[in-house]
């Protein structure tokens, strides 16, 4: 038995005009992490955002999605997406967008993700705080200055640390 909800960690590095089309998803919560460029997101649920350095869109596919991820404008777009699976099947699909300074998280740690119901996490659609991920999967942003050194006590019995610039 797995009880790890992470499944997929994906760096995408995308050339300008390209990106994944039009695909569908089912039993997932997918979320896309910015770190350079722009990207553009369409989905089944009417959805369309041009998401920039820093935003988070967290799709959270339940019994279906279709959707696709493009680099926006002419500049390539690089982004984590991260799949984990959610603590349980035929969710309604939801979409969530949360926007991240490169000032709130120098020389801090940021959660930009965490479990519905956490401290500072609201289900708005548009919301300030971590967007709710129906699973027991947390993730955090900085960016620290060099030579800087940042704790970040973990709690739960798992973790995964993922370096990027």
């Amino acid at each position: 038995m797995n009880l790890w909800p992470l499944r997929v960690l994906n760096e995408d590095r995308v050339d300008a005009y390209t990106g994944f089309d039009t695909h569908s998803h089912q039993e997932f919560e997918i979320f896309s992490y910015v770190v350079e460029g722009e990207l553009e997101h369409k989905d089944s649920l009417g959805n369309t955002e041009h998401l920039p350095r820093g935003a988070l869109q967290l799709t959270s596919a339940g019994t279906g999605i279709s959707h696709s991820e493009k680099a926006h404008g002419s500049s390539p777009v690089y982004f984590i997406q991260i799949w984990a699976k959610p603590w349980k099947s035929s969710l309604t699909p939801k979409y969530y967008t949360r926007r991240f300074s490169d000032s709130e998280k120098l020389d801090k740690w940021v959660t930009v993700v965490a479990p519905c119901g956490s401290e500072g996490v609201n289900e708005e659609r548009e919301g300030s705080g971590p967007a709710p991920v129906q699973s027991a999967l947390t993730m955090y942003a900085t960016i620290p200055s060099p030579g800087m050194t940042l704790d970040r006590p973990l709690r739960g019995t798992k973790a995964y640390v993922h370096a990027s610039r």
